[in-house]
């Protein structure tokens, strides 16, 4: 590897660098009080079982002067408790809302844990909730998140529903309703009637997503607003939202993610949305949807599809309608190879249990695939050292005439068979796989908390302890060590050739410890990978040696 070839290798990852660093309580809900019809109870052995209920009292649906004068009669009736804990769930997940406002207080993923790995992941931040709603009449704006609903759960088979509703049974004036499906999925419905004119309402996702990682370094481009808006895609990440920003047009989805979960929204109703406001809540991207069916009408009858959940690109993508895309897979040009990857390594995951083997094994597939080209690349570096004594009797004799000096040094090149940039092919090839395995192993939920084995508990984390890292530059100080030129003749160098020997020596001392320092903040997983790698490069470079010098 000569001195081009290094500094070009410095400039890259110097440059991956910077973009890396500059761009880029234990709860459950307890047993319910009544509303209409009451929940089952949480069974007992319930991982969830223990967690604290919301303050409770009793109050009515609204104080009265927040009710305007035509719509108070409708309202009127009977106190109602406010109740924090009433459930919806399945093998999943664990809803938990609250009949004021008809709000979902707590969505509990019973798979994923947080960064501690005894709590489960919640995804709303403490004190917020989702599903606001406001309702524009002709005379009025309704703001709900303070009026007390009446709810009742109904069972049809294996499926719940949860309905929140403002009037009473036999006259429902405002109705939220809500069926949790299987896995990450919630299917919920807005009816307005018997409240005049209609021009619109708003739906929000005001709590923002909530953090789960114990390193938030890079959260201003993890958490992040994005939806196919006019059959576009928006993605804001969280600093870039500075003030409020309302987005016009007809929404396919929404969501609001953070490095690895996202909440999506997905309206039925796409031609009638309006707009959508994105700003800042709980330090995380917010926003609120905006249908408008373009005239008033005397009744809303809307459904929505919602996910809760991970990141996941099998989960999402089986949606059909690109929410994947909302996966970060890196640049553009190199995200099917990501993919690629991803795929590979579940697939292989399969077999060894243990992403850290996988990894490993992993990287023994790309070493065999790029091997012939490593061993061209290893013949041309040997046959360089070996012209190289040719090579300084002409670079002596024609110092004073540079063009004549590559003139001999290409015939030079072309009678040993040569290629002087043969030994930076596979180098080069390696990039791409470099920066395509990036995102894949920090950013992908399958790689969140895989452990390896002592102090690798978490491979799409950095290494605490900055072991790997230190093992990968020994590592590449050993190859490059292997790859100088041996038995060289100073004497017969001029002072330029010395010079570049020098260069080469001291690059040889000073590039491993500077991507040991750029390799300390990188996913444990991608350092594993590359220092395994190295070593896969060293026992074949060891063996082509030894066949060349026989």
């Amino acid at each position: 590897m000569d001195k081009r070839t290094l500094f070009a290798l410095v400039l890259i990852f110097a440059i991956f660098w910077l973009s890396n660093e500059l761009i880029w309580k234990k709860k459950t809900p307890v047993q319910q009080e009544p509303g209409i019809t009451t929940t089952e109870t949480v069974q007992q052995g319930d991982p969830f079982q223990d967690v604290e209920p919301s303050a409770t009292g009793t109050v009515r649906r609204a104080a009265t002067d927040q009710i305007p004068d035509q719509y108070r009669e409708m309202f009127a009736g009977e106190e109602i408790s406010i109740n924090d804990n009433i459930s919806l769930e399945n093998d999943q997940m664990l809803l938990v809302f609250s009949n004021q406002g008809g709000l979902l207080k707590t969505v509990y993923l019973k798979e994923h844990y947080h960064y501690d790995k005894l709590n489960p992941v919640n995804l709303i931040p403490e004190e917020g909730s989702l599903f606001n709603l406001q309702v524009e009449t002709q005379d009025d704006l309704l703001q709900l998140d303070d009026y007390v609903f009446n709810w009742e759960i109904t069972t049809r088979g294996e499926q719940r529903s949860l309905s929140f509703y403002l009037g009473d049974q036999d006259r429902r004036l405002i109705e939220k309703s809500f069926v949790i499906n299987d896995g990450y999925g919630l299917t919920g419905s807005i009816v307005v009637s018997g409240m005049g004119a209609i021009r619109d309402y708003t739906l929000g996702f005001g709590s923002g997503i909530a953090e789960t990682e114990e390193s938030v370094k890079q959260k201003e481009a993890d958490f992040r607003f994005i939806g196919q808006i006019q059959n576009s895609l928006t993605n804001i990440p969280l600093r870039r939202i500075k003030e409020s920003t309302r987005i016009a047009g007809n929404v396919d989805w929404v969501s609001i993610r953070s490095k690895y979960f996202i909440m999506i929204l997905i309206p039925e109703q796409r031609l009638q949305t309006d707009n959508v406001n994105v700003y800042k809540s709980n330090d995380s991207p917010a926003f609120e949807i905006t249908v408008n069916p373009g005239r008033a009408i005397s009744e809303v009858n809307d459904r929505f599809e919602v996910y809760l959940g991970p990141l996941d690109y099998k989960l999402l993508q089986s949606y059909g309608l690109g929410l994947e895309e909302t996966i970060d897979m890196g640049w553009k040009v190199i995200r099917p190879l990501g993919r690629l990857f991803l795929w590979l390594l579940t697939t292989m995951n399969k077999l060894f249990a243990n992403y850290g083997v996988t990894i490993i094994f992993f990287a023994l597939i790309l070493k065999i695939v790029l091997s012939p080209l490593t061993h061209k690349s290893f013949e041309s570096s040997h046959k360089m050292q070996k012209m190289s004594p040719h090579m300084q009797e002409i670079q002596r004799k024609y110092k004073s005439d540079p063009k004549q000096m590559q003139v001999e040094l290409q015939k030079l090149y072309k009678e040993h068979g040569v290629n002087p940039l043969g030994g930076c092919f596979p180098l080069l090839l390696q990039m791409p796989v470099f920066f395509a395995l990036y995102p894949v192993l920090r950013n992908s939920i399958e790689l969140r908390q895989a452990s390896f084995m002592f102090w690798l508990t978490d491979l799409s984390e950095p290494d605490p302890y900055l072991i790997l890292p230190i093992l990968m530059g020994i590592f590449m100080f050993v190859q490059q060590k292997m790859m100088m030129p041996k038995n060289i003749n100073k004497e017969q160098m001029d002072e330029k050739q010395l010079a570049q020997m020098q260069s080469q020596r001291m690059m040889m001392y000073i590039m491993p410890v500077f991507l040991v320092f750029i390799f300390r903040t990188l996913p444990a997983g991608l350092v594993l990978y590359w220092t395994v790698f190295n070593i896969f490069s060293i026992i074949q470079q060891y063996y082509i040696v030894k066949k060349f010098n026989r």
